[in-house]
């Protein structure tokens, strides 16, 4: 039990460490990125489904979110001329 917790523990670190992909194209306003970066995720939803337990507020909990199928949204952000970097 011991183990288990020390590794969702060393888990929910290292999830603190992730990156963020940034797209960027030059002459885009913020607007105009807002508005492509939405229209490549609505594009690319997959069901609702929870993820796994994440330490929050205290507690292991666990959240419902909408994913998004991450190639399909950066070859969209990538054929409206954005390129991509890891912030």
């Amino acid at each position: 039990m011991t183990r288990l917790l020390v590794v969702v523990a060393g888990l929910a670190l290292l999830g603190g460490c992730a990156r963020q992909w940034v797209y960027d194209r030059p002459g885009v306003t913020e607007a105009e990125r807002a508005r492509d970066a939405e229209e490549c995720r609505r594009g690319n939803s997959v069901p609702r489904v929870s993820r796994p337990f994440v330490f929050a507020d205290g507690r292991l909990v666990t959240y419902p979110f909408e994913g998004v199928d991450r190639h399909g949204y950066d070859l969209c952000m990538k054929g409206r001329g954005y390129t991509v970097t890891r912030n």
